[in-house]
């Protein structure tokens, strides 16, 4: 692997990673020593980014934001974020998750649909719609439940039916 790809681990992480990993989330991330390099391998879906597997290239940033699916009253100031970036090239993953832009192979930046992150040491730009991801886990269902039964001790449905009723 080249010396120039900036990995990242976690604190307690088993595997390395880029920046905009699915399996890292809002966790804290440290730049990869080199024996953490030597160590530990590189999460598989960041193996696959790396090789470039399942990338779209475009020619230019409007096409790849185009592709990608920008919402159209946030496209402009998407793209005028990412050309705020040197860069010699532009792709969106197989997933169509971002859209990167590439300065001599590594990732400079990228751009979801309300968001860009920066590879560098900017912090990341969000947009006035932007909602941060729960991280997978879901929409919270607790609201969506009534009170506790006092004869069966089960809680009950929001309408306030039960299994004993």
């Amino acid at each position: 692997m080249a010396e120039d790809v900036r990995l990242f681990r976690s604190a307690a992480g088993t595997r390395l990673h880029i920046r905009g990993c699915p399996h890292t989330g809002e966790s804290d991330l440290t730049v990869a020593t080199e024996r953490d390099r030597d160590r530990l391998p590189v999460c598989a879906w960041c193996r696959a980014e790396l090789d470039g597997e399942g990338r779209t290239y475009f020619d230019s940033l409007e096409e790849a934001l185009d592709f990608f699916g920008a919402p159209k009253h946030a496209k402009a100031e998407l793209a005028h974020l990412l050309l705020a970036v040197t860069h010699d090239g532009v792709y969106v993953p197989y997933s169509r998750s971002y859209v990167a832009v590439l300065q001599d192979g590594a990732v400079a930046a990228w751009a979801g649909k309300t968001y860009v992150e920066y590879a560098d040491d900017r912090p990341m730009v969000t947009l006035p719609d932007y909602a941060p991801g729960g991280g997978g886990a879901g929409v919270d269902a607790q609201g969506t439940w009534g009170e506790l039964c006092t004869r069966c001790y089960q809680v009950r449905s929001i309408n306030g039916a039960c299994g004993c009723m």
